[in-house]
């Protein structure tokens, strides 16, 4: 949902919210969320190899944020002067 909100409707949204800035739009942790076993399942990978998931991640997302499981996203609110 915060790709298609801040990012294919991006328009869409700076029409409707005038007073809202999208500040920064970015994604994380595609893989090691779920090989961590998230919130409800066992871990998949060793606790030794998390950091070079970590690693990787960082790696594979500066190829294209469309790599990201969640999205962190900053909105300022401009007030009028």
């Amino acid at each position: 949902m915060p790709w298609i909100v801040f990012c294919r409707d991006r328009e869409l949204f700076l029409q409707k919210f005038p007073t809202l800035k999208i500040e920064n739009y970015s994604t994380n942790t595609p893989l090691s969320y779920l090989l961590s076993g998230g919130f409800s399942y066992s871990q998949i990978v060793p606790s030794i190899l998390i950091r070079p998931l970590i690693y990787f991640e960082n790696l594979l997302l500066k190829v294209s944020g469309k790599f990201g499981m969640f999205s962190l996203i900053k909105l300022i609110k401009q007030t009028s002067s």
